[in-house]
């Protein structure tokens, strides 16, 4: 063997061994410069985001702000118009009673007479049955009318109130 080649054979293990070392030494080194790298990015957001903190407050300083006219409290209050809103809710609440009604009477039919029947059948009737109502029967039915009054009173009545209070007001 030549003199190199057992200068080679007997460094080898020498190498060998430091061989760990130096794979540890890469490994700090590596940790090291990933922390200096995310503080390094850190830092230039920070100066970023302080350079333009720093940009709006210098325009902010040059814009002033003056009060041309002050603030007042209007006189009346600033809304739909109050009468006419609760006069519409008012007629459409009765339309929508009347178009119930309507719908249940077309729902349920009826013949108020044997001419009524003729005309829409077009066949000879041979009898009719008539509604008999007993006493107890008759005075269910005006306290039912009855109700059905008051009802509708009390209707008018808290329109009127609340028209005259919107009157009031304004």
């Amino acid at each position: 063997m030549t003199a190199k080649a057992t200068r080679a054979v007997t460094t080898v293990p020498c190498c060998s061994k430091a061989v760990p070392e130096v794979e540890s030494q890469l490994a700090q080194l590596n940790r090291d410069y990933e922390i200096n790298k995310a503080n390094f990015e850190q830092l230039i957001a920070r100066r970023e985001s302080a350079k333009l903190s720093g940009e709006l407050s210098s325009t902010t300083e040059m814009m002033t702000f003056r009060i041309i006219d002050p603030p007042f409290l209007p006189i009346a209050p600033i809304g739909p118009n109050r009468p006419l809103l609760y006069s519409l809710v008012l007629l459409v609440a009765l339309a929508a009673g009347i178009g119930t009604a309507l719908l249940i009477s077309q729902a349920r039919p009826t013949f108020s007479g044997p001419g009524q029947m003729r005309e829409l059948t077009g066949l000879n009737v041979l009898g009719t049955v008539s509604m008999n109502w007993t006493a107890l029967e008759k005075r269910k039915r005006q306290r039912g009318q009855l109700v059905s009054s008051v009802a509708f009173a009390g209707l008018l009545g808290v329109f009127s109130l609340m028209l005259a209070s919107s009157l009031i007001t304004h």
